[in-house]
């Protein structure tokens, strides 16, 4: 293995979607290469999973600096989550040239109204 395949099958080793053999492959490159060490380091600091968890307040720009570094760095050697936040943006631009911005002072939801729609789709199944 050499680090382009490592950092290939880094979002699979995350996932734990790699054979045991394709595991121990990494772990051996990772052992001897200071660099990819780094880069298992840095995957191991926040999954996909948790990166996808916090992407609005990411997105909003409203996490501390610290976590924002941790974002980023995931970022930097995450080709799919960086898919997945553009895709998640444009997401948002679409909505947005569809129906406006979103109105942060929009009237709350009377809560028995809620109950009543919640009540409403239990007779219903």
């Amino acid at each position: 293995m050499n680090c382009d395949q490592l950092k290939t099958h880094l979002y699979d080793y995350s996932e734990q979607n790699l054979s045991e053999e394709q595991r121990a492959a990494v772990d051996r490159h990772a052992a001897e290469c200071p660099d990819c060490a780094e880069v298992m380091k840095t995957a191991a600091e926040l999954t996909c999973q948790e990166l996808a968890d916090f992407l609005h307040e990411y997105v909003d720009d409203a996490l501390p600096a610290e976590r924002k570094a941790v974002f980023e760095r995931h970022l930097n050697m995450c080709p799919p989550c960086v898919d997945f936040l553009e895709n998640y943006k444009r997401t948002i631009k679409l909505t947005e040239d569809a129906c406006g911005p979103c109105d942060d002072d929009a009237p709350e939801v009377p809560p028995a109204l809620v109950q009543a729609i919640l009540a409403a789709r239990k007779r219903s199944t």
